[in-house]
């Protein structure tokens, strides 16, 4: 693991996990929607988030295009996979999210912009 790389498996004690999880479970309570299943819901949603922190790390350290070598040895770009990753899951998690009808705030952040 690279220095300052987000760890798959230290992330979910991150103040910001805790807290993002949390505010989703007492939405989920508020609106007596706290079911097994929607709860496994929060869960996949968290383990997205996971990805996404590790993904956005990859494009700060590597940039949004990265290096490759062709098979002769020529120098080539190509775009950072993880952007493509980070929209495919960005998507899946706003899924999560209207299907249980909840926004994801952290605990005491203000939802006014």
């Amino acid at each position: 693991m690279k220095k300052n790389e987000p760890n798959w498996d230290t992330i979910h004690l991150t103040k910001p996990y805790k807290d993002l999880r949390e505010s989703l479970l007492q939405q989920l309570i508020q609106d007596g929607k706290n079911t097994p299943q929607n709860i496994d819901l929060i869960g996949t949603y968290m383990s997205f988030w996971a990805t996404v922190e590790q993904l956005k790390w990859d494009i700060k350290e590597r940039g949004v295009t990265v290096e490759y070598y062709t098979a002769k040895g020529d120098v080539n770009y190509k775009n950072n996979g993880s952007m493509a990753e980070m929209v495919k899951i960005n998507g899946q998690m706003l899924r999560i999210l209207q299907q249980l009808n909840i926004q994801a705030t952290m605990s005491g952040e203000d939802d006014e912009l």
